[in-house]
C-alpha cells in the first residue's frame, strides 16, 4: 500500500510540474477605444507633438473668430440679398479648360455657407474635376463642417472608381494643421468676398437710382 501511494504522490507532482511549464492563455481583451491611430504613430509627450497641437488650437480659436465675422458680414449682405439668407455659395476658383495628369480637364471650387437663425450651420469646402475628353473620369473633394466641433470634419473623396470617408481626428496632425489652414485661409477669401459684394451692390444701387433722377 505505501508504493501505492508513493506512485500517485509522484504521479500527481509530475502532472503540476508539466502544467507550471505550459503558458498561461490570457483572455481576448478589446483594444482601447480611447486610442486612436494618431496616439500609434506619434508620441504625446515629445515637444514636436506638443507644438502641433498648439498649432490645431489656435487655428481653431482663428476659425472660431472668422465665423464670428462672416456671420456679421452675412448679416449686413442678407438685407441687401434676401436669396441669401439660408444659403450661399462662394466660388473661389473656376478652371474650364487646365491640364491635370497630363489630361485636359476642367476644375470648380467653391464654398458654401448654410445658416440657421443667422449662425453658421455647416461650411462646405469642396473641388469639382472632371476629364474633358473623358466625362466619367471625374473627382470631387468635400470637407464638410458642422460647427463648432472642427474635430469631426467630415472629409469625403468621391471618383468614378470609388468613394472614401474620413473624419479630420482621424487624420494624421500634420495633415490636419494642413486642412484648417485651407479652411481658415477659405473663410478669410469669403469676407473678403462679401465685401466686394456689398460694394458693388451699392454700386449698382447709385447707378439705377442716378439715372432715375435724371429728369
Amino acid at each position: 500500500m505505501n508504493h501505492k501511494y508513493l506512485l500517485v504522490f509522484i504521479s500527481l507532482f509530475w502532472v503540476n510540474s508539466i502544467m507550471s511549464q505550459v503558458p498561461q492563455v490570457k483572455p481576448w481583451v478589446d483594444p482601447d477605444p480611447a486610442i486612436s491611430e494618431n496616439d500609434i504613430f506619434s508620441n504625446k509627450e515629445s515637444v514636436y507633438t506638443k507644438s502641433l497641437f498648439r498649432i490645431i488650437a489656435e487655428l481653431e480659436k482663428s476659425i472660431e473668430f472668422r465665423m464670428r465675422d462672416l456671420e456679421a458680414k452675412h448679416d449686413q449682405l442678407a438685407v441687401l440679398r434676401p436669396d441669401l439668407r439660408n444659403v450661399q455659395t462662394i466660388v473661389t476658383e473656376d478652371l474650364p479648360f487646365t491640364y491635370d495628369e497630363g489630361y485636359e480637364s476642367n476644375l470648380f471650387k467653391y464654398i458654401t455657407f448654410s445658416f440657421k437663425d443667422g449662425k453658421l450651420s455647416e461650411i462646405k469646402l469642396g473641388s469639382r474635376k472632371k476629364r474633358i475628353q473623358y466625362e466619367f473620369a471625374f473627382e470631387n473633394k468635400t470637407m464638410i463642417f458642422s460647427p463648432p466641433k472642427v474635430g469631426e470634419t467630415k472629409i469625403v473623396l468621391e471618383r468614378f472608381d470609388k468613394t472614401e470617408n474620413t473624419v479630420l481626428k482621424d487624420i494624421s496632425y500634420d495633415n490636419q494643421i494642413r486642412a484648417l489652414r485651407l479652411m481658415e485661409a477659405s473663410l478669410r477669401t469669403s469676407l473678403y468676398r462679401m465685401d466686394v459684394m456689398i460694394v458693388l451692390y451699392k454700386e449698382n444701387k447709385d447707378r439705377r437710382n442716378l439715372y432715375q433722377i435724371q429728369i
